[in-house]
């Protein structure tokens, strides 16, 4: 399997795994993995404008810090 394939899979768990965190009110837990998969989506893009995928993260992120409160 390709280095893009492996990273594609690990963020996809990453982001359903952060999601199911989110659905069960678990904000603070979910914050983290939201954090690192926007992180390596941006550093993917390389400066290049945000796809559709890193801006649901971002609202999933903005989401997650609403209800903690920040």
């Amino acid at each position: 399997m390709s280095k893009f394939c492996n990273w594609l899979l690990g963020t996809l768990l990453v982001w359903k795994y952060a999601k199911s965190l989110h659905s069960d009110g678990r904000y603070k837990e979910a914050e983290k993995p939201f954090q690192e998969l926007l992180e390596a989506r941006s550093q993917m893009l390389d400066g290049v404008n945000p796809d559709q995928e890193t801006l649901t993260c971002m609202v999933w992120l903005a989401s997650t810090y609403r209800e903690l409160g920040q």
